[in-house]
C-alpha cells in the first residue's frame, strides 16, 4: 500500500510549522530533508530527539531520511 509523504521542509524550515502542514493536510509521514535550515545529516542528536518527540506527539512517521 502507497502511504502519502512529503519533504517536509519545502513546507518551512520551522518543525512546528511542518507539523501544522502535515496534520492540517491529513498527511502522516514526512521525508525529513532538514530542518532549521539544516541538512539532516547536521543535525545534533538532541536536534534529533526534538524531532522524534515532536512527530510522536503528532502521530507522523518518517517514511525516508533524504
Amino acid at each position: 500500500m502507497l502511504k502519502l509523504s512529503c519533504f517536509a521542509d519545502e513546507i518551512s524550515a520551522d518543525l512546528h510549522e511542518q507539523v501544522a502542514f502535515l496534520k492540517q493536510n491529513r498527511i502522516g509521514s514526512v521525508d525529513l530533508r532538514g530542518v532549521w535550515d539544516k541538512n539532516v545529516l547536521d543535525l545534533t542528536p538532541g536536534e534529533l530527539d526534538r524531532i522524534k518527540a515532536e512527530f510522536d506527539r503528532n502521530g507522523i512517521r518518517t517514511a525516508a531520511v533524504a
